[in-house]
């Protein structure tokens, strides 16, 4: 079947071929089956779009009309026989394969319309409660704006959309005031999927600037009254990053226990929407037990998550002055003082701030010195001071540059 359309805009792009294929199984058996694809006739920039809004579309226009073959065909059937049919399941979403899934659970009896309303809309807010169940502050959830916005990160298009924010204290060094913005949009078709992508940022912090969090929560329905819940989570570099793979652990798993601690609350809001159903459930009662009690386990784990300390990002003639001071201390070091030290005499203690380091440095700066003149002859100890005299006139530039360049 090829099925052309006009009438509105981007209609000439593309056509829908479907087929339908009946086959013989042995002597007496018949199998339907029904592909699809999404022909496109030239380029267009809505091309993802247009793919997955007709999929969808017309995969439920198709399961209608497989309904109404097996009841054309049911007086065909000899007695005895049944007739099998696949459970109505959305196409899986392009966007949460390209992404880390976080987790998954299905519902007996509750609609996409049921879930939407209690987690997402402006009815019966959660997410607010949520967050300050989470203990952020200064929590601000702005109401549903409707329109058209298209995905920073997915391309997609969405029908509303809404900013999130709120603060929490960090642990840094010292008490750092983190500052989060949550960009969500969400587009739900009819009874069948509610989509919602939420892109975290987030300011307060060393290299907070590099990176964002997409989270997507995708929940569609399967079959007549069961609904597929999925978290999906990933962490987009904005620039390069040399703790890039820190960032993305530690990150990662601040965000998955983050949402899991939604997923509980989310679940909780569905209860009394849970209907009894006929025929065997999805999950069994002793599985569904074990994934509430993994689930509890991973809420209340004391694993730490808590985004890892980065050091901080000098400017570059800051890193040059630097490298000079440490090649003049390396130099002395190994022409003066290498054969007179003892072994455990310069046992490292890594420095926590810019002062730290410019007051350990003149310390070992004068300790060198002390040391250096009593380990070389007389001739040699005007030189072992002219050296020793740059190095102090090199420490006290690095002190100004920090000073002007506002670094803590």
């Amino acid at each position: 079947i090829k099925m052309e359309m006009k009438g509105f805009p981007y209609a000439d792009c593309f056509v829908v071929e479907v087929r339908h294929v009946a086959s013989c199984i042995g002597e007496n058996d018949l199998k339907v089956q029904i592909g699809m694809t999404v022909k496109f006739l030239k380029p267009t920039v809505f091309e993802k779009k247009i793919r997955t809004n007709t999929g969808a579309e017309t995969t439920k226009a198709q399961l209608k009309l497989l309904d109404m073959i097996l009841v054309g065909c049911a007086p065909y059937a000899k007695k005895g026989d049944v007739v099998k049919k696949k459970k109505f399941r959305m196409p899986p979403d392009a966007t949460l394969q390209k992404m880390d899934i976080i987790a998954e659970r299905k519902l007996q009896g509750v609609g996409v319309r049921d879930y939407h309303e209690v987690v997402w809309s402006d009815k019966k807010p959660m997410y607010g409660p949520f967050l300050v169940e989470q203990g952020k502050n200064d929590v601000i959830v702005q109401p549903w704006e409707s329109g058209t916005y298209e995905g920073d990160w997915c391309g997609e298009t969405y029908s509303e959309k809404r900013i999130v924010s709120f603060s929490f204290m960090k642990q840094t060094i010292g008490q750092t005031l983190v500052e989060v913005k949550h960009t969500q949009q969400l587009r739900r078709i009819g009874n069948d999927q509610c989509i919602v992508q939420i892109k975290m940022e987030m300011k307060g912090f060393t290299f907070a600037d590099c990176f964002v969090v997409e989270v997507r929560h995708v929940a569609s329905r399967v079959g007549e009254n069961e609904l597929n819940i999925q978290i999906g989570m990933h962490v987009e570099f904005l620039k390069s990053c040399m703790f890039e793979k820190k960032i993305r652990t530690n990150t990662g798993a601040e965000t998955t226990k983050a949402q899991l601690a939604l997923l509980y609350m989310i679940l909780k809001g569905l209860a009394p929407y849970v209907k009894a159903t006929e025929g065997p459930a999805e999950l069994s009662k002793d599985e569904t037990e074990d994934e509430d009690e993994e689930l509890e386990n991973a809420l209340t784990s004391d694993t730490p998550t808590t985004v890892a300390r980065h050091p901080m990002k000098l400017p570059d003639p800051i890193i040059n002055a630097l490298r000079f001071v440490l090649a003049a201390f390396v130099s002395i070091f190994r022409t003066y003082l290498r054969p007179y030290a003892p072994p455990d005499l310069f046992d490292p203690f890594p420095p926590s701030s810019v002062e730290d380091a410019l007051r350990s440095t003149r310390a070992n700066t004068k300790l060198l010195e002390k040391i250096s003149l009593k380990s070389v002859p007389e001739r040699r100890r005007k030189d072992v001071s002219r050296e020793m005299a740059l190095i102090a006139k090199s420490i006290d530039r690095i002190e100004k540059m920090t000073k002007k360049s506002g670094s803590p």
